[in-house]
């Protein structure tokens, strides 16, 4: 039915010429309201981008530090640590950008190209140049570009999930008045016209439509640090405080005991500089870096596309998951879940548009050939259908599909169906009526008949007659209420119901067709559903192994929404609980806290209240990542720890507000992400334990040369070459650590826990007396046994070396290193191997041996210094046993 209320009398209600505006106009409104787009996408923000990658505090430590250096005349260390802060600016650079132009190829949110009426003709034009006032056409499958009023509308459905999160098209109709205008007579950019045809009046674009003010919550959205970014950037400051107060103080202990003498300030400075260089880990920020950029290409390669490098970490430590359910927990494609006839009701296996599945009986029998009921049913049903639906593609409405779809399974083909019963006439679908009929010829009979599908209520009340299975028999009340509670079982299930009639006609004459809809025939209920993705419920069932709870947040009804969670295994089949909006509204913020604490549903959702519940569980020191795929959803992930946006139906709004994409729109793709999240975390961990032992040990001994009649045993030049010529590589390697296999069983870890705690305290302070300890003695029994040369040499070597066997007791903190394969990551002995050759030929060279002031070393002395530097595996060997008790074999 065309629901046109006198269409001359609209256009002149609203004042509008049907030839459209004139390119003229045209270009002058496009220069008044700008492009058709989305600002928070269309810009892509460069600069920012640029200088957010030295806002770093270890950067910006490192950046003073050089600066220092340069004042002091130590122009060589100034340029070697003003490069590696490049290097780490541009390698975290270089990824969020990659990320970004990754992200450009899966934007598909605005209409490329849509149809105008511009000085009486129709012209096709690029939707960004569309302005208010333009007359749009919109066919079926089109993307409607802009918010505007309809025309003219010929069985329009609008598919509005982006904007509602509701997966049924609504109905939509032509405007009667120029004011008020409801909803159902208007079309908003974004949403996609699933069946018939509209004009429509365009009245806003861009930042101005419906879409575009959602956008603009989103903005306001301010963006908060990682937790890791918030502990670095802690870390930083702590080490900044005690380097500032430590340097002070040796500078003045040196000043005082060297006599204050220009020349004896200049190396009392000169030496406190480089005890700073020997507290402040150089190699960190680097490697904390290119670890993450090596999680991020590797979660690319599992279709997760991280928008920014500390994503990578925040998903390994996220503790809640909100996730909206139509498009990220289901398909978004209906699929026809039951059916009942002739009193039998059959389950339908398979889900979304695959034409795979089976109908079994209640009690789990396959039905291998349908009997005449349920065929006639399904028949009917194909026929009284507009839709157009393959084994490959499907167009059309998207209930249409799904019943299409259903034939299909049971061997009908909708094609051969329309060849066999040719339609004759149809009475569309309008929301007065509820119901369509369509009226087909039996070519082989002769005979004609009419198809009718709709509303339940409706088709039962123009029924008098239902089909047995045996023979049309009279609809009388204890049928009805039969009927009836069979309607309710499967609305009970979540499932929308149809129901199908058909009425036998001895002639197919237009003049009857107002009685085509009395005195029908009963044929059966169909119940329908938006299934699942078939790897949801795993991928929800390894994040509560993972200690990681999931909250669905939807705008469906409570009865959907509960079957849904129950189906995915979000809440257990004896939980009822869920929370309407209008419950959750009249909660003031502690009420809703607690009422967090029980429920995992919240059902009829709108953004403003999933903004609520991310805030009220940040509140709660919970770390929160949000899924969506809707506009709908985009300003919860822009407010969450980390948003995560679906690719393929993803609109550009819920992807500019993420943080990651997933351009599969698999939920298990979260799983690994979150894995390898956890990865990250804990190779971090791993480097600042193999880092933080070298560091210390460095001041230890820098201390120790602060005691009378010692002498300098560490000049600046020979920290700066072990902090970054051999701890950056052996660090990096480690961040190439393959996850431990209890990662995923492990609770995830509280906003509130520290990245350096106090067993890494604990074990950092271990290994560095050992090393301190070690290469201290190694100096005294050279400098006793005549060869003062070398004492000065071995201090530096000996720290080299204990680290380098040092890295395999970082590997497994709390195991044995026999227990973790040693080539299970070859990066590490590559590493150990590049380092350890680096560091003797810098002995070894007589022009790099005279610029780090050192001695050339004999076989031995290496054998020497060698077997003194193994000893921190079997020393740590025996604490860890001393401690942990027999080691467990994480590998």
């Amino acid at each position: 039915m065309s629901h046109r209320a006198s269409t001359t009398d609209i256009y002149t209600l609203l004042g509008v010429q049907r030839t459209g505006l004139s390119e003229t106009e045209a270009e002058s409104r496009l220069q008044q309201h700008g492009p058709n787009e989305l600002q928070s996408v269309a810009r892509f923000k460069l600069l920012t981008m640029i200088v957010s990658q030295f806002s770093n505090m270890f950067l910006i430590l490192l950046l003073f530090a050089s600066l220092v250096s340069w004042l002091t005349g130590a122009g060589s260390d100034a340029l070697i640590i003003a490069s590696i802060v490049l290097a780490n600016a541009t390698i975290s650079f270089i990824q969020e950008y990659k990320a970004e132009q990754s992200l450009k190829s899966l934007q598909s949110m605005m209409a490329d190209l849509t149809h105008v009426v511009r000085d009486g003709a129709i012209k096709r034009i690029p939707a960004r140049l569309v302005v208010p006032g333009d007359i749009v056409q919109v066919e079926t499958g089109d993307r409607i570009p802009a918010d505007g009023v309809i025309l003219e509308c010929i069985n329009g459905m609008v598919n509005e999930s982006s904007l509602t999160g509701e997966s049924v098209p609504v109905m939509k109709k032509a405007a009667i008045s120029a004011s008020p205008i409801a909803d159902e007579e208007k079309a908003f950019a974004g949403t996609t016209l699933s069946y018939g045809r509209l004009t429509m009046l365009v009245s806003q674009t861009g930042m101005g439509t419906r879409i575009g003010n959602i956008a603009k919550v989103t903005t306001d959205v301010g963006s908060e640090k990682s937790p890791l970014q918030v502990e670095l950037d802690a870390i930083g400051r702590r080490i900044a405080r005690v380097a500032a107060g430590i340097c002070l103080a040796v500078f003045l202990i040196m000043a005082i005991r060297y006599d204050l003498t220009l020349t004896s300030l200049k190396d009392a400075f000169l030496f406190a500089i480089a005890l700073a260089v020997a507290i402040v880990p150089e190699g960190l920020p680097a490697t904390v870096t290119i670890g993450l950029a090596f999680g991020m290409r590797k979660m690319a390669r599992e279709n997760a596309i991280i928008r920014k490098l500390s994503a990578v970490e925040t998903l390994g430590c996220t503790t809640v998951i909100c996730t909206d359910k139509t498009g990220t927990l289901t398909k978004n494609e209906m699929t026809v879940r039951a059916v009942h006839v002739a009193g039998e009701y059959f389950n339908v296996s398979g889900a979304g548009y695959d034409p795979d599945g089976d109908y079994t009986t209640e009690a789990g029998q396959v039905i291998e050939s349908p009997g005449e009921p349920l065929s006639r049913l399904l028949r009917l049903a194909a026929l009284c259908n507009n839709a157009h639906c393959t084994a490959h593609t499907a167009v059309g409405d998207p209930t249409e599909i799904a019943l299409l779809v259903a034939a299909m399974k049971a061997d009908l083909d909708p094609a051969a169906l329309h060849a066999q019963f040719p339609r004759l006439d149809e009475l569309p679908f309008d929301s007065d009526r509820r119901m369509m009929t369509t009226v087909h010829e039996a070519l082989s009979k002769g005979e004609f008949f009419s198809a009718t599908k709709g509303a339940p209520d409706r088709i039962m009340d123009h029924c008098t007659r239902f089909f047995d299975g045996r023979g049309i028999r009279p609809l009388d009340k204890a049928m009805v209420k039969d009927l009836l509670a069979v309607r309710s079982r499967m609305a009970t299930g979540a499932m929308r119901v149809l129901a199908v009639a058909f009425k036998e006609l001895t002639t197919p004459d237009p003049e009857r067709r107002g009685k085509l809809e009395e005195d029908m025939v009963f044929a059966g209920f169909i119940g329908m559903a938006d299934p699942p993705r078939h790897d949801v419920e795993d991928a929800i069932r390894l994040c509560k192994e993972a200690g990681i709870r999931v909250i669905m947040t939807t705008g469906d009804q409570r009865e959907t929404a509960l079957a849904v969670a129950k189906e995915t295994g979000i809440v257990a089949d004896g939980d009822n609980g869920v929370i309407l909006a209008q419950e959750l509204r009249a909660m003031d913020d502690a009420q809703l806290d607690r009422a967090l604490e029980r429920v995992n549903v919240f059902a009829q959702i709108s953004p403003e209240d999933k903004m609520r519940l991310v805030e009220s569980l940040k509140r709660q020191g919970e770390i929160v990542a949000m899924t969506g795929d809707g506009v709908n959803d985009a300003p919860a992930l822009k407010r969450a720890d980390i948003g995560v946006a679906m690719g393929r139906t993803g609109t550009d709004i819920a992807k500019d507000a993420s943080k990651m994409v997933i351009a599969d729109d698999s939920f298990s793709t979260i799983v690994t992400a979150v894995m390898e999240g956890r990865a990250i975390y804990d190779n971090i961990k791993k480097f600042i334990l193999y880092a933080f032992s070298g560091i210390t040990a460095e001041f230890f001994v820098v201390c120790f040369s602060l005691l009378p009649g010692i002498g300098q045993l560490l000049s600046a030049v020979q920290i700066l070459w072990i902090d970054l010529g051999t701890e950056v590589l052996p660090a990096l390697s480690l961040s190439m650590d393959a996850p431990a296999p209890d990662i995923m069983v492990r609770k995830p870890r509280k906003r509130q826990d520290r990245l350096i705690d106090k067993e890494l305290l604990m074990h950092v302070g271990f290994n560095s007396v050992v090393i301190a300890i070690g290469a201290i003695l190694l100096h005294f029994c050279y400098l006793r046994g005549g060869s003062p040369e070398k004492a000065g040499t071995l201090p530096f070597v000996s720290i080299i070396l204990f680290q380098m066997f040092n890295i395999f007791n970082c590997r497994n903190p709390k195991g044995s290193i026999l227990n973790r394969t040693l080539w299970k990551n070859p990066y590490v002995l590559g590493a150990v191997g590049i380092s350890t050759v680096a560091t003797i030929l810098i002995v070894s060279l007589p022009s790099t041996a005279r610029l780090f002031h050192l001695a050339s070393l004999s076989i031995l002395d290496w054998l020497i210094v060698a077997v003194v530097s193994a000893s921190i595996i079997v020393l740590n060997e025996i604490a860890k046993r001393f401690v942990h008790g027999r080691p467990t074999n994480p590998a």
